[in-house]
C-alpha cells in the first residue's frame, strides 16, 4: 500500500468530521463526508467505542476495506477482556441480573462506563429503568493518593448505587462521596464489600465492578451472591397446629362450652372433657 496515503489528515468522532456517527453507541449510521456509508450494530456501549469504531473504519478505509465490510467485521467484535465484560447473568422475577466487569479506575474512564452503560440501558425500553450498582476500588498510585478523589463524585453520577473498597486508601472516602447522599457506601473489606452489594440487589440491576486489578476475587462472590439473591424462597412449612395449641394453652382451653384455666393439665383437661375431644382456641 501507500504509505504516504496514511499521512493525509482524516478527523473522526465529530458532527463535522471526516467520519461521523448517527445514533446511539451500539446501533448508528457511519457517515463519511456528510454521506451515510454503512450501519452498523453491535454489543459495544459508550461513545468511546462509538469513536473507536469510526477510527478503525477510516483507518481501514485507506487500506482498501470498504466501510460496509468493515461494519460487518466489527458487528461481530465482541470487546476485549475487562472492558465492560458481562461475568455472570441471572435470571431473576423475568429480569436479568448481569455482572460486569471494566478495567475503569480512574475519574474520567469510571465516568465514560457508566455514562455508556446508561445510555444502552435507556435505548431499550425494557431496561429503561434499571439501576446500576457501581463497585469500584481506586487501586491505581494517583487513586490512592487521593490525586483525583474531588472528581469522583461527578463520574460516579450515572449510577444508583455506589460501593467503594476504600482499603490502603490515605484519604476519607465517605468524606468524598457525601455529595452522593445515601447512594454510597463504604466498605474496607472485600467481605462487606459483597455483602453490602448482596443486601442492595433488585430485580434487573446491572453491577459493574471498576479496578485494575483483582480485587480480591470480589467478582466470583458477587455472583455467588446474586444466584443466592435470586434463588426462590423455600415454600413455608405447613402448620402443625403446635402454635395454635401452645397459644390455646396460655389463653386457656376450652371444651363442651366451659373454659378450662390455663393452669390445668392437657392431661386433666382430657379427663375432664371424657372423651369428647379439646378444642383449643387459637
Amino acid at each position: 500500500f501507500d504509505a504516504g496515503a496514511l499521512r493525509r489528515p482524516t478527523t473522526f468522532g465529530g458532527a463535522h468530521s471526516d467520519w461521523a456517527a448517527q445514533g446511539t453507541a451500539q446501533a448508528f449510521a457511519v457517515q463519511h463526508r456528510g454521506q451515510t456509508v454503512a450501519q452498523l450494530q453491535w454489543t459495544l456501549t459508550g461513545q468511546h467505542n462509538q469513536r473507536n469504531a469510526l477510527a478503525a473504519m477510516a483507518a481501514a478505509a485507506e487500506l482498501g476495506v470498504t466501510p460496509a465490510q468493515s461494519a460487518a467485521a466489527l458487528s461481530q467484535f465482541g470487546g476485549v477482556a475487562r472492558r465492560m465484560q458481562e461475568v455472570a447473568r441471572v435470571s431473576w422475577q423475568g429480569q436479568d441480573l448481569v455482572l460486569y466487569d471494566d478495567f475503569a479506575h480512574h475519574p474520567s474512564a469510571i465516568a465514560t462506563t457508566l455514562e455508556g452503560l446508561r445510555q444502552a440501558l435507556n435505548a431499550d425500553p425494557t431496561t429503561q429503568h434499571a439501576r446500576i450498582v457501581a463497585v469500584f476500588e481506586p487501586r491505581s498510585n494517583t487513586m490512592q493518593l487521593g490525586t483525583m478523589r474531588e472528581q469522583l463524585p461527578a463520574a460516579l453520577a450515572c449510577a444508583d448505587r455506589v460501593l467503594c473498597h476504600t482499603a490502603q486508601l490515605s484519604w476519607d472516602a465517605a468524606q468524598t462521596l457525601l455529595p452522593l447522599g445515601q447512594r454510597a457506601h463504604c466498605s474496607a473489606s472485600v467481605q462487606d464489600a459483597v455483602a453490602q452489594v448482596k443486601q442492595w440487589l433488585q430485580p434487573g440491576d446491572r453491577v459493574v465492578v471498576m479496578s485494575n486489578g483483582g480485587f480480591g476475587g470480589i467478582h466470583a462472590q458477587l455472583a455467588h451472591a446474586m444466584r443466592q439473591r435470586a434463588r426462590p424462597a423455600p415454600p413455608k412449612q405447613p402448620n402443625l397446629g403446635l402454635a395454635p395449641r401452645a397459644h390455646g394453652l396460655r389463653q386457656g382451653v376450652q371444651h363442651s362450652g366451659r373454659i378450662v384455666p390455663p393452669q390445668t393439665r392437657i392431661g386433666d383437661a382430657l379427663a375432664v372433657n371424657q372423651g369428647r375431644g379439646v378444642v383449643f382456641a387459637g
